[in-house]
């Protein structure tokens, strides 16, 4: 009898059996762009940062504009307010990207602090489940990867950001190529 992997993921043996040529696929992109981002840090934290920036500022663009057409409509001051506000942040993004790495270096730190705990958890809760073990190694990396950021952040931002995206990509490729394996030979109870 199959029971879920990840319940936090939804990911079920059945599911990946049914995907698993797919599962296999997405596992060897992310491990390509892994290992891009981990060649080339500067030029990939950069292309983030700058790539975000003018994201916000498109949106904050796009708010204005849909403010401004909606005379009269309530809240239509707090959306112009908004979109001026995200414009302005896209734009501080753009002009100014040393900064904006910083800033996203640190909040990749949290974050990856948060999904290292989640994985733990998710790990410990799959017991006797293919996978189980990378799972909470990728829990344990995403902790290594958040302390290392929090204690060299903001000196090392300009190339950090490349590395633990990259080491976070290259984990969760070989995570999934591995499910997608062990899949293979998990018998479906129908």
């Amino acid at each position: 009898m199959a029971t879920p992997i990840n319940p936090f993921a939804g990911i079920s043996p059945e599911n990946i059996k049914q995907n698993a040529g797919r599962a296999k696929k997405a596992g060897i992109a992310l491990i390509v762009l892994g290992v891009l981002a981990i060649m080339l840090p500067g030029l990939f934290a950069l292309g983030i940062e700058l790539f975000l920036g003018w994201l916000i500022l498109l949106g904050g663009i796009v708010q204005v504009g849909s403010a401004i057409s909606h005379k009269g409509v309530h809240g239509q001051g707090w959306a112009l307010i908004n979109g001026v506000l995200a414009a302005i942040a896209g734009a501080l993004l753009i002009a100014n990207p040393v900064i904006g790495v910083m800033a996203i270096t640190g909040m990749l730190g949290i974050f990856y602090a948060i999904d290292g705990v989640f994985k733990l958890i998710a790990g410990l809760q799959a017991a006797h489940q293919p996978g189980r073990g990378l799972v909470l190694i990728n829990g344990v990396f995403g902790l290594i990867i958040a302390g290392i950021v929090f204690s060299e952040w903001p000196s090392a931002a300009q190339w950090f950001i490349g590395i633990i995206v990259g080491v976070n990509f290259l984990m969760a490729g070989m995570t999934i190529l591995s499910l997608a394996k062990a899949s293979t030979n998990v018998p479906l109870d129908r």
